[in-house]
C-alpha cells in the first residue's frame, strides 16, 4: 500500500518564499518583493473616524455592534466611541451602519 503525500505548505507566488513556514529570501529582488508588499498593503490601509459633532452617543451604538474586530470603543457614555486603528480592518461596514453618518474617512 502506497500513500500518496501532498505537500504541507503553498507556495506564496514569490520564488524561495513558502505559506506555512519560516520563509527565507535569498536574493536582494526577493527581499524588495516582500518589503514592497508589505508596505504598499500599509500605504492602501482605510482610516476611518467618528465625527464627534454628528454622534448624537446613542445608547446602543449600532456601529460598534456590527463592528466584528472590535475596534469601535467608547470608554465614557458622554464622549462619542473611538477606531482603534491597529484593530480597525477598513472594511467601513461601521460607516454603513451609523444613521447619523458620524463615521467617515480621516
Amino acid at each position: 500500500m502506497t500513500l500518496d503525500r501532498q505537500p504541507l505548505f503553498e507556495h506564496s507566488g514569490i520564488p524561495g518564499v513558502t505559506v506555512g513556514s519560516s520563509a527565507t529570501v535569498s536574493s536582494p529582488s526577493q527581499r524588495a518583493a516582500v518589503t514592497n508588499r508589505s508596505v504598499s498593503s500599509q500605504q492602501n490601509r482605510v482610516v476611518l473616524r467618528v465625527a464627534e459633532e454628528r454622534c448624537h452617543l446613542c445608547r446602543r451604538c449600532l456601529a460598534q455592534r456590527v463592528c466584528k474586530a472590535r475596534a469601535l470603543m467608547r470608554i465614557d457614555d458622554d464622549e462619542a466611541p473611538v477606531i482603534d486603528v491597529h484593530r480597525c480592518q477598513g472594511c467601513r461596514v461601521c460607516a454603513l451602519e451609523c444613521p447619523y453618518d458620524a463615521i467617515a474617512d480621516a
